[in-house]
């Protein structure tokens, strides 16, 4: 394995801005992150699209109810109209954010699973950028094969989500964008209870594909939709 090999030297600059939401310039451009398109088709943080799905069924919820409740079928219309807002009004839960130290154990982890797949970090939280499609986005991990091929590698928590796959796709295609080169393969790596026990490889093509379909799509919502005058 090359043990010298680095990054080499970007064609993009690509910033982040300090603190919580990450907001990216590139080669002065201001950029969305990719997480944050990802949203409108269920992302974990937002869930656009499931928040207006939970809504609607909610709505039917309540109707059948009600008629449950008119044909004396329930006990209590009061109790149940409060359950049914107090459940509509619930907000969507997040993760918290990793402590210094779990982060720091979860990279010695991570570094054993890539050992294990004859695989050597090279870079850790490296920034790229797509200004042909318009996003940014921070890599995780950038390792090297034992033949000097880059890899991406995008680090989650818990279960397989399909939203994952599409972002490491995205993200690498901002890698080569912003390094003159094609990453040889794409991981995400999965966080269990006992921590990155697992790299799952992403079908690159598939998972490009369904990210492009949730960038045009949020860039359509968020465009003009109506026309001008009365």
């Amino acid at each position: 394995m090359k043990s010298n090999m680095q990054l080499p030297p970007p064609l993009i600059t690509v910033r982040r801005s300090a603190g919580k939401a990450r907001r990216y310039t590139a080669d002065g451009q201001k950029l969305p992150a990719a997480h944050r398109l990802l949203d409108i088709v269920g992302g974990p943080k937002t869930h656009a699209l499931m928040a207006w799905a939970r809504r609607d069924a909610l709505c039917a919820l309540r109707a059948e109810m009600v008629s449950a409740l008119d044909g004396g079928r329930a006990a209590s219309r009061e109790l149940l109209e409060e359950a049914l807002i107090l459940a509509e009004r619930r907000p969507v839960r997040t993760r918290r954010r990793r402590t210094a130290s779990e982060a720091a154990m979860l990279r010695e982890k991570l570094n054993a699973v890539l050992r294990a797949k004859r695989l050597r970090r090279i870079a850790s939280g490296v920034h790229g950028a797509s200004l042909r499609c318009g996003f940014a986005g921070t890599i995780d991990a950038v390792a090297v094969s034992g033949r000097g091929k880059f890899c991406v590698i995008v680090c989650r928590r818990g279960e397989a989500r399909p939203e994952y796959a599409l972002e490491a796709a995205a993200l690498a295609r901002a890698f080569a964008e912003t390094y003159g080169m094609k990453p040889a393969r794409v991981f995400v790596a999965l966080e269990s209870k006992a921590g990155a026990d697992m790299l799952r490889p992403v079908a690159r093509r598939a998972a490009w594909r369904g990210f492009a379909s949730a960038l045009a799509l949020s860039k359509n919502i968020s465009a003009r939709v109506w026309e001008k005058g009365k």
